[in-house]
C-alpha cells in the first residue's frame, strides 16, 4: 500500500500515485493522519500513566 511520507509534497505524491487530481489522494489517504494521530495521543496518554 502506498502511503503519505510526514511533510510530503501533495502534488508529487499525486503524480507518483498516479492520481489525477487531489481530491483523490486526499480521501484515499487521509485516514492515515487521523490513525497517526490517534496513535500519538494513545502513546502520549500511556506514558503520562506511567510517570
Amino acid at each position: 500500500m502506498n502511503k503519505l511520507s510526514p511533510g510530503s509534497n501533495l502534488r508529487w505524491e499525486l503524480s507518483r500515485i498516479g492520481h489525477t487530481d487531489d481530491e483523490t489522494t486526499t480521501q484515499v489517504y487521509l485516514h492515515i493522519t487521523k490513525d497517526r494521530k490517534k496513535e500519538a495521543s494513545q502513546k502520549f496518554g500511556e506514558l503520562m500513566r506511567n510517570l
